[in-house]
């Protein structure tokens, strides 16, 4: 395993309820990771994407916002946001990336 992998992958592990997972079941998952960079201000979903997706946050911060822009949530590093994970992401609110200081 390439040193990425494995970064990712010690990343993955300490994060609920990947940590359950057995070694096999987390090297699999790594291998079909896909990475998204965003900057500050950016959105969620990435223009294009389409199907529904699980984010992971590594690094920053993200913060759900309601159409009026009212806070719902924030995620931080380690916070798994399940908003995009399901069909039907022309419905769903945007979300937008905040740096943190």
């Amino acid at each position: 395993m390439d040193a990425d992998l494995s970064e990712i992958t010690a990343f993955i592990q300490k994060i609920p309820p990947f940590d359950l997972l057995s070694q096999q079941v987390i090297d699999k998952l790594v291998r079909g990771i896909s990475i998204c960079y965003l900057r500050a201000g950016e959105k969620l979903p990435p223009k294009g994407s389409t199907e529904a997706k699980l984010y992971i946050l590594r690094k920053g911060a993200l913060t759900y916002l309601a159409a009026d822009k009212e806070i719902i949530a924030k995620y931080g590093e380690g916070d798994v946001c399940t908003v995009y994970c399901h069909d039907g992401l022309d419905n769903i609110n945007e979300t937008t990336l905040k740096a943190l200081l």
